[in-house]
């Protein structure tokens, strides 16, 4: 079949990894016991501490207060890793929410898998996730810093009666894991104690009356926070607060806190969604109310977007960057989430228009780190779009400001990085397998830095500049990544064994991060790789094999289903391929007129055509093929991809060496030999050589066939490809036969039996399969893995 390309276009390594938004506080030097001075603080000790600490004076007191640390979120969407979109659909694991130290986590913004922030009683940070260090209250600098936290909220809290409107204490049973009890209709321990000791005779005398709800939110802490966590005991605290109808900035607080920790360890999307809308509107009007107003808005957003509800989203975000203005860090985050909405959408336009606003903003807030990533960006999306000649000034521009940095010199090797990404991209788009070779030499010797054990965490690696405080991707990623596109470029060179080794190593790293924090773009990089080492396998001859590995990529869509609405053209076009292979042409032909019917994309429509021309030349359908003709003309084809155009000539001379029309075949083959060489597309390369020493020996000039043949034999046993040694072997084989040459003909002769035996061999056990059965699938769900093996077909070739 046709030595082609890669049919996951490079377009897809760009998807769902928009810029990621991160948060680190400027207020102290001391990283582990930064504080929050935007807002008032709500850890005061509780009425049951101070009780505790008169009744156990002998006893230590362990009331500890949050610190945080620098968290980049780093998207994840992608249980809806949609293949050419920019957000990937999924929440991550519900252990983000306990304590780690010295651990940076990352959460995708604008995407479905923003990691929400901790829920605890106070909650002033705009950062998608805390990293709590605890500290004892009797700490000098903890004590000082309480003291001043009860005179903050003093000034902002008015006293207020307590409310009987039970409206948000309803039982909360379908919200709660299963392990967790589910009676919620008597009073709970929590509440016996604090009422029991608030009606002690030390607590005779009135208490303030915020005293109620500030414990509520120290013991929704405290049960947020036991080993393991109470989630249940957390989320009624926080229900509770609302019966003593606290002030605005609480209520507000609370109800993100309660959005945020029900949308977590919860399957109540609804009550979240209420929580989370009831925090954005009651914060709106509140002036220096940032963290929960922003928050609030985009954790809303990205959840409306996630119920493929984008049109609430995108009015809520608009507000948001409107309110924004006069804070960098929020306005740059929103228009980033905004972004990458309308591009899941395609409506690029608005998408590169809004990224545009960004550039300009951040250049006036002097945030010139973040303005790069806005214009690469905005490189990202037009190669999406497939606006090239757009593309070239901006990625000029964009390169130049990369290389005349001045600034943080990691913050350079980032850049550089995302530069270089998208360049080798914009290459292997068209094609291009010689000339982006140094770019991803570069490349590849820039995320060796990085990954070296001097370099900083990605937390350091931003500075101090609040405006600056994003980043693409973490480094980790990016190293999966590099990998990638190596395994593109080596499958589109015809490097198999290579592209296999590669492919081996980054899968590995894969399931390393994957036990570490399984975030969904990882997903998306198992499922390109997937698709990237079955055509290899197929190349090689080893089609059961190939089958597994199909079997597996169906399975992974199949368990994210917007991961298969990004991906499921492809998915048929490697069932297309397989069939080919199997010699199963109805059902190949099948395969690739349901990739035509799924995709929009230009150069996956080439490649089906391409296939599916092969497909009818094979089968004698000339009726379908004159049809088909046009369509893969290399003089007008659509595509922009130089190895698309070579294989389309390699096709037309194929049809006319099936007419007999061998000088016209001839001409066209020298075409593509010669596109092909200029880019070093070996195997494209080696089929035109066998295929015109075929032509040869067919005119009976067995000298020129035997130029063409063996150095398509070389060839192939370097890539190595199994079917185009099959060939020419059977060639070479009656060349010594006519040139009075029996050794090295019957050396040639078991070269042919040989390759021809271990081909049967995988054919037949490829048959065997339960997993064959995909080839039927043209519509319609995912199908489970089959259980009931197809007949076999495998007697039709022998």
């Amino acid at each position: 079949f046709l030595a082609v390309m890669t049919i996951s276009l490079a377009s897809i390594s760009l998807a769902n990894v928009l810029v990621q938004p991160g948060y680190k506080h400027q207020y102290d030097s001391n990283r582990r016991y930064l504080q929050d001075q935007s807002a008032p603080q709500y850890w005061t000790q509780s009425p049951i501490e101070q009780y505790r600490a008169e009744q156990l004076p002998d006893q230590e007191s362990t009331q500890y207060r949050p610190g945080v640390q620098t968290v980049y979120p780093y998207e994840s969407n992608q249980a809806d890793a949609r293949s050419h979109v920019l957000s990937y659909p999924h929440r991550p694991p519900y252990h983000h929410y306990l304590p780690r130290s010295h651990h940076v986590h990352f959460a995708r913004i604008g995407g479905h898998g923003y990691v929400r922030p901790s829920v605890y009683g106070y909650v002033g940070h705009p950062q998608s996730l805390m990293v709590h260090n605890r500290r004892k209250r009797s700490d000098p600098a903890s004590t000082e810093s309480s003291k001043s936290e009860v005179v903050a909220h003093d000034n902002d809290v008015a006293a207020k009666s307590p409310s009987t409107d039970a409206k948000h204490s309803t039982t909360i049973d379908s919200l709660l894991p299963e392990h967790e009890p589910t009676d919620t209709t008597e009073t709970p321990n929590w509440f016996r104690e604090l009422h029991t000791l608030l009606n002690k005779p030390q607590y005779i005398r009135p208490l303030p009356q915020d005293a109620w709800y500030l414990s509520l939110l120290g013991l929704a802490e405290n049960f947020r926070t036991s080993n393991p966590p109470d989630i249940k005991s957390c989320i009624q605290c926080l229900q509770a607060v609302f019966n003593f109808k606290p002030p605005p900035r609480v209520e507000a607080r609370t109800h993100l806190q309660l959005g945020n920790i029900l949308l977590t360890h919860t399957k109540n999307i609804d009550l979240a969604r209420y929580h989370l809308d009831k925090a954005w509107r009651l914060s709106q009007n509140i002036n220096t109310f940032d963290d929960v107003k922003f928050e609030a808005a985009s954790v809303v957003a990205e959840l409306y977007e996630q119920q493929l509800q984008p049109n609430l989203s995108k009015p809520i975000l608009r507000k948001a960057i409107e309110l924004s203005q006069h804070n960098v860090y929020w306005h740059c985050r929103l228009i980033f989430q905004l972004a990458q909405i309308h591009a899941s959408e395609k409506d690029f336009v608005a998408a590169s228009s809004l990224l545009a606003v960004g550039v300009d903003y951040s250049h006036i807030s002097n945030a010139s780190y973040t303005r790069v990533l806005f214009l690469l960006s905005r490189c990202m999306l037009l190669l999406i779009d497939k606006k090239f000649t757009e593309v070239h000034p901006l990625l000029n521009s964009a390169g130049h400001h990369v290389e005349n940095w001045q600034g943080n010199p990691h913050q350079k090797e980032y850049l550089k990085v995302y530069f270089l990404v998208l360049q080798v991209c914009h290459y292997l788009m068209a094609g291009q397998v010689k000339s982006v070779k140094p770019c991803l030499k570069q490349l590849q010797q820039s995320i060796q830095t990085i990954m070296s054990p001097s370099w900083p965490a990605d937390d350091v690696v931003t500075g101090s500049n609040i405006g600056d405080m994003f980043i693409w991707m973490p480094k980790d990623h990016l190293y999966v990544l590099v990998y990638l596109v190596t395994v593109m470029h080596s499958m589109q060179a015809g490097y198999m064994d290579k592209a296999q080794k590669y492919t081996d190593k980054a899968l590995s790293q894969i399931e390393k991060l994957k036990i570490i924090d399984n975030k969904p773009i990882l997903s998306v990089f198992q499922l390109m790789l997937l698709e990237h080492i079955i055509m290899c396998r197929l190349v090689m001859g080893n089609k059961s094999v190939a089958l597994m590995e199909i079997s597996q990529a169906c399975q992974l869509c199949r368990r994210q289903p917007r991961l298969l609405q990004g991906h499921r053209p492809q998915l048929h076009v490697l069932l297309g391929l397989y069939a080919m292979s199997m010699n199963c042409m109805e059902a190949a032909e099948a395969q690739f007129i349901a990739a035509l019917k799924t995709s929009q994309e230009k150069e996956l429509w080439t490649f089906a055509h391409l296939n599916l021309a092969i497909v009818y030349l094979r089968s004698k359908r000339e009726a379908e093929l004159g049809a088909l003709l046009e369509r893969i003309n290399p003089e007008s084809l659509p595509s922009h991809s130089h190895s698309l155009r070579a294989a389309a000539y390699y096709v037309q001379g194929l049809q006319a060496f099936f007419g007999a029309r061998y000088n016209e075949a001839k001409r066209y083959l020298r075409e593509t030999l010669k596109m092909a060489n200029s880019e070093d597309l070996n195997r494209l390369t080696s089929c035109s050589l066998v295929l015109l020493g075929h032509i040869f020996l067919s005119l009976g000039n067995s000298r020129e066939s035997m130029n063409m043949v063996t150095p398509a034999m070389q060839l192939a046993s370097k890539i190595p490809d199994v079917h185009v040694q099959l060939w020419a072997t059977a060639i070479l084989k009656d060349l010594y036969r006519i040139c009075g040459e029996p050794n090295r003909e019957s050396e040639a002769y078991q070269m042919h039996c040989t390759f021809s035996q271990t081909l049967l061999k995988d054919h037949f056990q490829s048959t065997q399969m339960s997993e064959h059965s995909l080839i039927q699938w043209t519509d319609g769900p995912m199908p489970a893995s089959p259980t009931n093996p197809p007949p076999s077909t495998s007697q039709a070739i022998l």
